[in-house]
């Protein structure tokens, strides 16, 4: 025998489990579920913090004067998820195979420093060099939390598959190893946008915490209040927490 739960039960049971993984998957089973989920808190959370940032990016200033750290959080929170998906859409090693990258795609880069920054390819140039008359595909990535200024064209030597070398948001102590990557630091009380140089030694696999030797000197970071003291770089958290604003015009208010 099967019998249909009250509505509100189900719209109290539905609530509790809609997040950014599951939300469209449970928009899909019927009519009623897709319109539980359009009005859900998860929902409502998701479109106050989309329109709190897309208005103060649309005020296109340099400098904020506000702490908008409770904002940078909450905006890591609903998005975490995406990194996650995009790691696992790409089953093979990049370290073995090459991927053919497309315009949109966010993957991770190694720039003109030889620091690892997540980013996104907004143009590709194919040809044929003159040189050995060998094909050639290069990739016009833009960084995430810098302005068109520091635009780059890569090869796919380049390119990993995001969160490869840069910071997982749902796995962030782990995310810091040995590669040099560019990272959202609080430092003194200050959010910097910094270099990553490596883990000072000596150190297992059981610490919990870690010495990071950054361009701004050493950086002790505990497991377990990470959250408080890095976050993962986007084009929004990075405007929201730095003092300079890396130009927020015409930025982008998602992943």
């Amino acid at each position: 025998m099967i019998s249909k739960l009250p509505n509100d039960v189900e719209n109290y049971i539905l609530n509790l489990v809609i997040n950014g993984i599951n939300i469209k998957k449970i928009s899909k089973v019927c009519k009623n579920w897709k319109k539980i989920v359009m009005v859900s808190d998860y929902k409502k959370q998701e479109k106050n913090l989309y329109n709190k940032t897309r208005i103060l990016m649309e005020d296109q200033q340099n400098f904020l004067k506000d702490d908008y750290f409770d904002l940078a959080i909450k905006w890591e929170k609903f998005n975490s998820y995406k990194w996650d998906k995009i790691y696992n859409s790409i089953d093979e090693d990049p370290d073995m195979k090459t991927n053919l990258w497309k315009i949109g795609d966010y993957i991770d880069v190694k720039d003109k420093i030889n620091a690892w920054a997540p980013a996104r390819i907004i143009d590709i140039d194919t040809g044929q060099s003159s040189f050995l008359e060998l094909y050639y595909r290069r990739y016009h990535v833009k960084f995430l939390g810098w302005s068109d200024y520091f635009n780059e064209w890569v090869t796919s030597f380049n390119i990993r598959k995001l969160g490869y070398h840069t910071i997982i948001p749902s796995n962030k102590f782990n995310s810091i190893k040995k590669e040099k990557i560019w990272s959202l630091i609080k430092i003194n009380n200050e959010w910097k946008m910094v270099v990553i140089r490596g883990i000072i030694p000596p150190q297992n696999d059981k610490s919990n915490y870690k010495l990071l030797d950054t361009n701004e000197g050493i950086v002790r970071i505990e497991k377990d209040n990470i959250d408080e003291n890095i976050i993962s770089t986007s084009n929004t958290t990075s405007f929201l927490l730095t003092p300079y604003r890396f130009n927020p015009k015409c930025r982008e208010n998602t992943l």
